[in-house]
């Protein structure tokens, strides 16, 4: 081949190991000291790749030019490489984890220190890449391995080596163990395509082979590395415990056989013929599920339980076993025992040490006698015979019945550490109900005052007949709140509680007392609220009204009045709306609401519309609130329309309009003084002043 000068070093350590990192590196994960083996070849690896870039930009000055003027460098991919013939057009891997190499060298020009950086990578995509030509003169490999079939694995010690080839230059070649220094020159020949020979591998548990190839000016213009594990011990193997020691007829049990070897293990599967059973009438064996974890190798065979009783061992066959090297396990391995047990505990179960059958409480203790030894776990349910979860097992057990009243059944179940169940039940009758005291709704206000009275019928029943029911005061139990007082006392045959106000202002709870009334059981009742009543003397004041959001006239009869009291925090009260300011004219009082109406007369004047506020206890406000209006049915009007979503004021009569006619500048919109939203509505609105300076208000309702 045509030496370049200048490029001898870089030519050399470029084309050098690339060529010969194609061969194929198996999947399979070593011992720690292989793995750091390998990291260290796959960065070495890199590195020549990076050479091999610097020898294609030296002989590609464009890519250098680029670099310098891109900031995000250029690349020369691996695919460039190969084509061009700077290395071996086959894939290379990734010595760590076996994955393809498609990635590229990325070239960055730092200006601080005038100089090219050179970065191997996989994230090429976006990277401008360069164009590259090919180089005339080399020697390409297509395959390089030692031993047989290129299984990377031995038990010989003396191996051979394969080697495929083309060539148009005079060369040659050595394979050794050691470095270039060690090596045994032999000429490569232009006619022929391949080459074999022997090696002799170490103790090592890895060798690394190294096929070096020099040109006839003795340059080192190739070399390629293939690793061989050399392994003349047999596997080892060790049966894991069972998820279960013992098991029954239809059950079964999982174990599993653990083997290694640095070679790693070659079977992928383990039939149940490989395993002796020593009682084989008792139970049976599948086939093994078969995992891999690092060197090792998991067998998981599934044992079913048969008829009968007994302990079973299972033993590994010798020769079944072998590893990627070829050694076999000659050793049987055997198994712990597993237990076939077909036989249903015994034991007996009773309430309390006394076995009582009757009880008022819902937690009661259970019992247990004459139960076998080998009993593991028990459940236990109220409802039906295995409706439970299982705990474990022990003499006395703490329960709670579901507290249903009367008879109840439960239902108790005795497993064995082979899972064979013996099903009790027992009955005791619950009877723990206390009376339900209740007070129906009431339609009468729950505030009153002075003078005033309400009335709350109590009902007290019981699944079982009932016995004390009639009341008297001193059940009842009375908390007065504030300066409140009341006069408590029982009507009607002692079933009625009538609350009379008395004074001051506050709440009132009167209660009935625990275990006033009982049932024919004995069961007392629970502390039973039987009324929250206020008693409130204080008439409702800062009350207020705004007629049409504060316009001085209208041109509709119909007039929007705003409401506001405080006996909206009161649970709610009443208003009245007339127009004298005269209480005794308010005939109809209405739910207290923060929008009412009211109708002008027909006459064109001023109205002034009066409000009265009543609470829930009757306390009526002391004085009345008024707002007035003018009521013209020539007023000045305006209106408001969206269109082309913008909103169009327009008035009636642009002769009355004022010179600054609108209280803003633009609509007030949804929260900036707008009437109480609607669902699914939204309201807008606005004001206009005539020329006597009377306002006027327009709305728009969009659904």
């Amino acid at each position: 081949m045509k030496y370049k000068r200048g490029f001898t070093l870089i030519e050399v350590i470029s084309v050098l190991v690339i060529l010969g990192l194609l061969a194929t590196i198996i999947a399979t994960q070593y011992s720690t000291t292989i793995s750091g083996s390998r990291e260290s070849l796959n960065e070495e690896q890199k590195s020549r790749l990076i050479e091999v870039a610097k020898n294609v930009s030296l002989n590609n000055k464009s890519c250098l030019e680029i670099a310098k003027n891109s900031p995000d460098g250029v690349k020369i991919t691996l695919d460039q490489m190969k084509k061009n013939g700077y290395i071996a057009n086959t894939q290379l891997k990734n010595l760590t984890n076996n994955a393809d190499l498609n990635g590229c060298v990325i070239i960055k020009y730092d200006e601080n220190y005038n100089k090219f950086d050179y970065a191997y990578s996989e994230e090429c995509g976006t990277t401008q890449s360069c164009m590259v030509t090919a180089e005339s003169e080399k020697v390409i490999v297509s395959s390089f391995y030692v031993g047989d079939n290129n299984t990377h694995y031995t038990n010989q010690r003396n191996v051979s080596y394969y080697m495929r080839y083309s060539t148009s230059i005079s060369a040659e070649y050595c394979v050794t163990l050691e470095n270039e220094a060690s090596c045994n020159w032999k000429k490569l020949g232009t006619s022929t395509t391949s080459a074999t020979g022997n090696l002799t591998l170490t103790d090592a548990a890895e060798n690394i082979a190294h096929l070096y190839i020099r040109n006839s000016n003795k340059n080192i213009i190739a070399s390629i590395d293939d690793i061989i594990i050399f392994d003349s011990n047999a596997p080892t193997c060790v049966w894991k415990s069972p998820d279960k020691s013992y098991i029954r007829n239809g059950s079964s049990t999982e174990i599993v056989l653990s083997c290694t070897d640095i070679a790693g293990i070659r079977n992928t599967e383990l039939l149940s013929t490989a395993i002796n059973i020593n009682n084989s009438s008792l139970v049976s064996i599948s086939d093994a599920i078969v995992t891999t974890n690092g060197t090792n190798k998991e067998f998981k065979f599934t044992v079913y339980g048969g008829s009968g009783g007994g302990d079973v061992n299972l033993s590994l066959k010798p020769g079944v076993i072998s590893d990627m090297s070829g050694n076999f396990v000659n050793n049987e391995y055997t198994s712990g025992p597993i237990y076939l047990d077909n036989i249903s505990p015994n034991g007996d179960v009773t309430i309390g040490d006394l076995n009582n059958r009757y009880t008022n409480s819902d937690k009661i203790t259970l019992h247990f006698s004459n139960v076998s030894l080998d009993v593991e776990k028990m459940c236990v349910s109220n409802s039906s015979e295995g409706n439970c979860s299982y705990v474990n097992y022990a003499s006395t057990y703490n329960w709670v019945l579901n507290g249903t009243q009367g008879s109840n059944t439960i239902f108790v179940s005795l497993i064995d550490r082979a899972g064979n169940v013996t099903t009790k039940s027992v009955n005791v009758y619950l009877d723990t109900f206390r009376p339900n005291c209740l007070v129906p709704p009431n339609s009468q206000p729950n505030a009153i005052k002075n003078g005033n009275a309400v009335d709350y019928v109590v009902m007290c029943t019981d699944e079982n007949e009932m016995g004390g029911t009639v009341l008297d005061s001193s059940m009842l139990l009375i908390n007065e709140h504030g300066d409140a007082h009341v006069n408590v006392s029982v009507i009607n045959n002692g079933t009625t509680v009538h609350i009379e106000g008395l004074s001051g202002n506050g709440e009132v709870i009167v209660s009935l007392k625990r275990d006033a009334v009982y049932d024919a059981a004995g069961n007392g009742n629970e502390l039973t609220e039987i009324a929250r009543v206020v008693v409130d003397n204080i008439p409702p004041i800062n009350n207020s009204i705004i007629i049409n959001r504060d316009a001085t006239i209208t041109h509709l009869r119909g007039l929007s009045i705003k409401l506001d009291s405080e006996i909206k925090n009161d649970n709610g009260g009443y208003y009245c709306l007339t127009s004298t300011n005269d209480v005794s004219s308010c005939s109809n009082w209405v739910d207290y609401s923060s929008n009412g109406s009211f109708n002008t007369g027909q006459s064109v004047g001023t109205y002034t519309v009066y409000a009265f506020f009543k609470d829930i206890a009757g306390n009526i406000s002391p004085s009345s609130v008024s707002d007035s209006i003018k009521y013209d049915p020539e007023a000045l009007t305006c209106s408001l329309s969206l269109e082309s979503d913008s909103m169009v004021i327009r008035y009636s009569d642009e002769s009355k309009v004022a010179d600054n006619p609108f209280s803003q500048d633009t609509i007030n919109w949804n929260n900036n003084n707008s009437l109480p939203l609607t669902e699914g509505k939204y309201y807008y609105y606005s004001y206009i002043k005539d020329k006597n300076g009377d306002i006027n208000f327009c709305e728009l309702n969009i659904e």
